[in-house]
């Protein structure tokens, strides 16, 4: 695949999109870690680029800046720091970069005292190599904005799999997949077949390659993986979020719901839901995808497979789903008299957080 200069010239919409969620998870992610005493967290972006685009809008290195800025407070009281690694292999967007980020820092003295900033000039492997004891040992958001796939493979995942506090965003350029998927230089990383991919809509090819990724991982594997797809043109390109914890799970999809309220998964009609009639929700027709999850999660309770806020929960996340998106499946079930609990369904995430169980019991 050819090389693509992203800051060449200014961020085309998808760009923005993608920096805008991983600016949002960002600012979501640091507070978890900020509030513990002495604490210091480590974010790692290994394309860093230069800090700018042509017109000046900020790249994934300031805009974590900009992040770490917002809770100095909370850095202070809690004698906490973050660590900011860039690589950038290009020497001239290096230079750049180096220039961009200490004209940030000195226009923000306050927060520099809380602040290290390491930079390296290696290829990806390189710089992986040096990294990931400390990535494996320290809190870690790590930021994977590569140009195609060629980073992303079952041995990284593994060893992401194998990291307690770690969560990471990778870039994946699906649509070049989806063309190139019998050729060295992608089955070598991406084990999916032409015939694989042709057999799914082409909308859909991120969400296809991630749920085969997700397949490579060992079943007994805690690691969350979630999709959203970003179309630019005609073309799809994604990022691929991934977790241990269903807090973070769950504070990416809040995020990635926001983004779409209609699908939570991409920043277009993925599934043609605008296509599809409004159609009762016991039909079994087609559904649009809220209707459809709720139907499904509203068959498994019935079922018994679900017999908890707990298990709903669960399942909502693991399925891309938020808690309240369970929560009214479950309300309309007590509503229709199907199942009783008493007083509320506790599906909200705090609920799970704490452990408060309440059993959903079958009206017979």
């Amino acid at each position: 695949m050819g090389y693509i200069d992203l800051h060449d010239k200014p961020f085309d919409e998808g760009t923005k999109r993608k920096l805008e969620i991983f600016e949002a998870y960002t600012r979501e992610w640091l507070p978890v870690f900020l509030t513990r005493k002495n604490v210091k967290v480590y974010l790692f972006d290994f394309f860093a680029g230069t800090g700018y685009d042509k017109n000046g809008a900020p790249g994934s290195p300031i805009r974590i800046l900009q992040m770490v800025h917002e809770y100095k407070d909370l850095m202070n009281a809690n004698n906490a720091k973050a660590v900011l690694y860039c690589n950038e292999y290009v020497p001239e967007k290096l230079d750049a970069l180096k220039k961009a980020c200490k004209d940030w820092v000195d226009q923000n003295p306050e927060i520099a005292h809380r602040l290290e900033i390491v930079y390296s000039n290696d290829d990806f492997t390189s710089s992986w190599d040096k990294l990931r004891n400390i990535i494996r040992t320290n809190p870690s958001l790590v930021f994977l904005d590569q140009n195609g796939v060629r980073f992303l493979n079952k041995d990284i995942l593994h060893e992401f799999d194998n990291m307690k506090e770690v969560d990471f965003f990778f870039f994946i350029s699906s649509s070049y997949v989806h063309r190139f998927a019998e050729q060295k230089g992608i089955k070598e990383y991406i084990p999916i077949s032409q015939k694989d991919l042709q057999d799914q809509p082409y909308n859909a090819i991120h969400r296809t390659i991630v749920t085969m990724l997700k397949g490579l991982l060992p079943s007994e594997s805690e690691l969350k993986l979630a999709p959203f797809s970003i179309k630019k043109g005609s073309n799809i390109y994604g990022i691929l979020f991934g977790a241990k914890h269903f807090l973070a799970l769950n504070k990416f999809l809040e995020i990635a719901w926001k983004q779409n309220e209609q699908n939570g998964e991409a920043d277009f009609d993925i599934d043609e839901d605008e296509k599809k009639d409004q159609l009762d929700i016991f039909s079994g027709k087609s559904l649009k995808k809220l209707e459809k999850f709720s139907a499904v999660i509203k068959e498994k309770i019935l079922k018994g497979e679900l017999k908890t806020n707990i298990d709903c929960i669960t399942f909502a996340l693991e399925q891309g789903h938020l808690c309240k998106h369970a929560a009214k499946a479950v309300k309309e079930l007590k509503e229709a008299n199907r199942i009783h609990y008493k007083g509320q369904p506790l599906m909200a995430f705090k609920n799970f957080e704490k452990k408060r169980v309440i059993e959903y019991k079958l009206v017979r």
